[in-house]
């Protein structure tokens, strides 16, 4: 045997999710290449109109690729919780029935009574808000008048508190899971120290974006931003970036320096583009306002294709699987959040009744929540079938 077919045999031995090379674009690689395309063509739009074409056509792009890559990521995470049984679901009956359970009579209370208010709520707003004034905090509660559109105003909140946890915490799975591939022994505190890391980006972002009072919009509904001290931005910040040195150093150059070795591509490529993907300094306006959702979806998807394969041993029935568990999974997601909710705002005369599109933005609520809550349950690695599934 030559020595180029040794090498292929080694690679093709190695663990993966898809294969190394796939799994280091989907992971992040492609999304840093993106990224910096981004950053070049605005640079380039002042002095170029086709420059300027492309940036305005991205918009376009991108809702194509919700339908195939985003409302499918949320798809699949409901396929593997719901498909592990009525044991395993009473196990987590907190993610997989209490939590949706709440939102759903929340968001049809909220329809039935959108327009009502709740005694003495801007009260204890209020109350609250004297309470947090010295700390130069203000929350956004009480500020509505009805009860609809206080309900939407608090589940906005709660999605963008959990969405950001939520991507931290995948991207970290991505690095556990690849150092356990390459055997990449990482100890208790290095473990900590790179989930640290990560964490610090959500609590950059947040406290970034909630640090004047703003208004914006979640579809067709309003929402505004709390307020916190500048500080706890900048303390953010500078721990961030702290964060990210002391793991270069500590973990990534000093186990480099002594055994000789580095993380595995696909896991430091994830780790790298979190910093990318939401750091506002390293911003492209392009990149975050469209790319950032696909590219997080676009990283989940090998994680369920390797569950999918690992269910089948024969690899052309696992392929053939996967095709039509895919193909379900958009069909789903097109009625989850295109079909299902348009026809429910349609039949309650949403438009009409309450001037938003409220179960279009009712149900993408849900699914982004539940979403949090669900890969709780089904993402754990003490699970027996969870590294059954990823590690084998």
């Amino acid at each position: 045997m030559t020595a180029l077919n040794t090498a292929t045999v080694k690679t093709d031995l190695q663990p993966a999710l898809i294969s190394r090379q796939v799994d280091f674009w989907l992971l992040g690689g492609a999304s840093i290449a993106f990224w910096a395309i981004c950053h070049l063509f605005e640079f380039l739009h002042p002095r170029f109109d086709t420059a300027q074409s492309y940036l305005t056509n991205l918009p376009a792009l991108f809702a194509v690729a919700t339908l195939v890559v985003n409302a499918p990521h949320f798809m699949a995470s409901y396929h593997l919780a719901y498909s592990r049984g009525r044991r395993f679901i009473l196990q987590n009956w907190f993610q997989l029935i209490l939590v949706p359970a709440i939102l759903v009579v929340a968001l049809v209370v909220g329809d039935i009574f959108f327009a009502s208010t709740i005694p003495g709520w801007d009260g204890l707003g209020r109350t609250i808000n004297d309470a947090l004034a010295p700390l130069g905090i203000f929350l956004v509660i009480g500020v509505y008048p009805s009860l609809g559109q206080e309900l939407m105003q608090h589940l906005v909140s709660i999605m963008y508190l959990t969405v950001g946890w939520h991507y931290t915490k995948q991207v970290f799975g991505c690095f556990m899971v690849y150092s356990r591939y390459d055997n990449y022994a990482l100890t208790n505190r290095e473990r900590n120290l790179i989930k640290a890391s990560l964490l610090s980006i959500w609590g950059f972002n947040f406290f970034s974006i909630n640090s004047t009072l703003t208004q914006n919009d979640f579809f067709s509904v309003s929402n505004m931003t709390h307020v916190f001290p500048a500080s706890f931005y900048l303390f953010f910040q500078y721990l961030t970036v702290g964060l990210f040195l002391l793991v270069g150093y500590q973990v990534f150059y000093r186990r480099w320096q002594q055994h000789g070795v580095l993380p595995p591509a696909p896991a430091l490529v994830a780790w790298i583009a979190m910093f990318i993907w939401w750091m506002p300094f390293a911003r492209s306006t392009t990149f975050f306002l469209f790319a950032v959702p696909f590219f997080h979806s676009l990283q989940y998807l090998p994680f369920y294709k390797k569950v999918i394969d690992a269910r089948y041993n024969d690899p052309e029935t696992s392929a053939r699987n996967f095709r039509f568990y895919f193909g379900f999974l958009v069909v789903a997601g097109f009625l989850a959040f295109n079909i299902g909710p348009e026809a429910i705002d349609y039949l309650r005369d949403s438009n009409d009744r309450m001037q938003i599109t409220y179960w279009v933005a009712g149900f993408a609520l849900l699914i982004n929540i539940h979403h949090f809550f669900i890969d709780n349950a089904i993402w754990r690695l003490r699970d027996e079938k969870v590294r059954q599934w990823l590690l084998h």
